[in-house]
């Protein structure tokens, strides 16, 4: 202090204030302009903040937004969904799959991740938060499932989320950016809470127990187109009338343990002498029908790339439910294309074709039983079918060794019995 007053000499106090003024009005004018810079990045970082973040509310309508502008998604969401979701590419080869566990709890949480990003574009396209029940209008968003060697149990669905919640949304990232959507956000907590409702639409699911194909209820709106291309009808016919040649001389084999009342004693066993050897023709029989047919669309999809891309090729299978025999939608009996009356059917099995050309989407049955050598639209086929009484199963085709191997082409024929190595065939009973 003394020698500050030395340098400066004695100064009285108001001739000292001005200094400190000054110096306090560098200091605020500096503090202003640090918060002017502040304020000013943080107006110009606004809008990457809430397109990088996202509110609840901002994700739903971004994803909505975007779904709801894809091209024919106002005239028909039910086919034109389709494009953005998830799906197995045609494959005409027969499929080996290594049954690892590992591979089995991975394959679970990709199918979960699978199945709620094909929610979320459904349910964006008809304008949904999340449905009421799974019916055919969504169609497609189980096919993760249907594929599955270690079926996932729905009554514990929410509890397989909760385990794996991490992997299934590092999954939807992948899968949202893959479609081209909206980027996921797993931060925002209203997409939790929505996944879990997708999730709980699963316990209502109806599974076929002896498949462990998880079901698709009746639709109950009119959302399925009713008209499709001419040009895509041929397309299917054709494959049907040569999936139908091809199973011309085909057969498929059952053996069963034939039982008389003799055999039932303690002494009774299983011997080739007990079995009763039956055949059917594939082309009598839905399910290796459509497996044919399945066979020749593959082969017809791959050779017309550059006009049927993306296509998907299903089995779609009608069950009774909650039992007993499949009904029609009138009378007791369904009537085949012949104007035969068809035998009581334990499961109904056609072909399902979603061709896309120019962008959009067409879904053709293939039924020879019902419909003949023509195709008709999904909407027109399920009329078909009491629609308080049945269920769908819609599984993606694939060749199995299994099925291949159980296709037979017989030696020779002797009335109405077959010869298959060396071994003689009656027809299989039908009802």
């Amino acid at each position: 202090m003394f020698m500050f007053l030395r340098a400066f000499g004695p100064r009285p106090v108001w001739a000292v204030f001005p200094l400190f003024v000054k110096a306090r009005f560098f200091k605020l004018y500096s503090m202003k302009k640090f918060y002017s810079f502040l304020i000013f990045f943080f107006l110009l970082g606004a809008p990457f903040t809430v397109q990088g973040l996202e509110t609840p509310a901002g994700f739903s309508q971004q994803l909505s937004a975007f779904v709801q502008n894809r091209p024919g998604m106002q005239e028909s969401p039910a086919v034109a969904r389709l494009a953005l979701m998830r799906f197995f590419v045609v494959n005409n080869n027969v499929q080996h799959t290594q049954n690892t566990q590992d591979k089995q709890d991975d394959a679970q949480v990709r199918a979960m991740a699978s199945y709620l990003v094909n929610m979320y574009v459904s349910a964006a396209a008809y304008g949904v938060d999340v449905p009421a029940k799974l019916s055919l209008d969504y169609l497609g968003v189980l096919d993760a499932f249907s594929r599955l060697l270690n079926p996932l149990d729905f009554s514990k669905a929410e509890s397989f989320y909760n385990k794996h919640r991490t992997e299934i949304q590092q999954y939807l990232r992948v899968y949202f950016k893959q479609a081209g959507l909206p980027a996921y956000m797993p931060e925002v907590p209203s997409n939790e809470a929505r996944e879990r409702a997708f999730i709980r639409l699963l316990t209502q699911v109806p599974v076929r127990r002896t498949q462990f194909y998880p079901a698709y209820l009746f639709p109950t709106g009119h959302l399925l187109p009713t008209q499709v291309p001419q040009e895509a009808v041929d397309f299917v016919a054709q494959a049907l009338k040569n999936a139908q040649q091809a199973g011309e001389n085909k057969v498929i084999t059952y053996e069963q343990v034939s039982i008389s009342l003799e055999d039932l004693d303690f002494k009774f066993t299983h011997s080739h002498s007990n079995k009763q050897c039956t055949y059917r023709c594939i082309n009598d029989e839905c399910a290796y029908s459509s497996y044919m047919l399945g066979k020749e669309m593959c082969k017809a999809v791959q050779e017309h790339q550059a006009q049927y891309h993306s296509a998907r090729v299903y089995q779609i299978t009608a069950y009774a439910q909650p039992c007993g025999y499949v009904q029609p939608a009138k009378g007791d009996r369904f009537t085949l294309a012949n104007g035969q009356t068809a035998p009581q059917w334990d499961y109904h099995t056609a072909t399902l074709v979603a061709l896309k050309s120019d962008g959009q989407y067409t879904l053709l049955v293939a039924d020879p039983f019902l419909e003949g050598d023509t195709p008709v639209t999904l909407g027109q086929w399920i009329r078909r079918f009491a629609p308080d009484k049945t269920i769908f199963t819609v599984v993606p085709f694939v060749r199995s060794q299994t099925v291949e191997d159980a296709i037979k082409t017989p030696e020779k024929r002797q009335n109405k019995n077959v010869i298959i190595n060396g071994k003689t065939y009656t027809p299989h009973p039908v009802r």
